[in-house]
């Protein structure tokens, strides 16, 4: 995931090429029209500002 958001700059499209492929998101110049790519993008892209309320909550133990 990283080398796609390094590559694309960019959540959406990083996601989208996690999924769908870098390729696709290149020669769409975005975010490729996949249902299932656009599902999954939205779905993530919905659900981190949750995981990240998460995450800042999370007590590790000593």
């Amino acid at each position: 995931m990283r080398a796609q958001f390094d590559r694309f700059g960019d959540w959406r499209l990083a996601l989208a090429a996690f999924n769908a492929g870098p390729g696709a998101v290149a020669r769409h110049g975005g975010v490729p029209p996949y249902r299932e790519t656009a599902h999954y993008v939205d779905a993530i892209l919905t659900a981190m500002p949750a995981a990240q309320r998460l995450e800042a909550t999370v007590v590790m133990p000593p």
